[in-house]
């Protein structure tokens, strides 16, 4: 796959995928994604490589958003996607309005923008856009604290890593005991 040139998109290094991947295993078949600031849009092509059956790819840069039809083509899943090169609350509303659901949400935000983050899980929290067993993932940084007021969803599972890097998943439904498999 390819990536870019500077440090404006920086994709998930392989450890982290690993990690995420391991946890969330097996995923469900057939599932929809949506890997939101996709960067490269390895997330979204791993998800599909392991059996997704579709994925929406968001991304602001232009730039990503050709690096990710590039790297769809490269991988033979540009049949499975649909790369949209707008904001969070634009597809969420597009999601609404067409009755979209997403059983994985991937949120991958700039690490220093957490009202980003906390406005996208407030929008999420209304439940137009997700199954009764969606499964959201953010990686963010360590320093994210999110009180997790939200009536409809809930942190289920945090891992830490390395200084700056956090993986937090969060479950739709009334909070329980369990925990995300891994």
């Amino acid at each position: 796959m390819k990536s870019p040139r500077g440090r404006d998109i920086r994709p998930t290094d392989d450890m982290t995928k690993e990690r995420i991947f391991n946890i969330i295993s097996p995923l469900k078949r057939e599932s929809v994604v949506l890997d939101c600031f996709a960067g490269t849009g390895a997330i979204g092509i791993e998800f599909l490589s392991r059996g997704a059956g579709f994925a929406y790819f968001i991304e602001l840069s232009r730039e990503g958003t050709s690096l990710i039809k590039e790297n769809l083509q490269h991988t033979k899943f540009l049949d499975q996607a649909d790369v949209r090169n707008q904001d969070i609350s634009q597809t969420i509303r597009y999601f609404k309005k067409n009755k979209i659901k997403i059983d994985y949400f991937y949120l991958d935000p700039p690490y220093a923008d957490f009202d980003l983050l906390r406005n996208t899980l407030k929008e999420l929290d209304d439940m137009s856009i997700l199954n009764e067993d969606s499964l959201i993932i953010v990686e963010s940084d360590t320093n994210f604290d999110d009180l997790g007021d939200y009536e409809n969803i809930y942190i289920a599972d945090r891992r830490d890593y390395k200084k700056r890097r956090s993986i937090i998943f969060y479950k739709v439904g009334v909070q329980d005991d369990s925990t995300i498999s891994g």
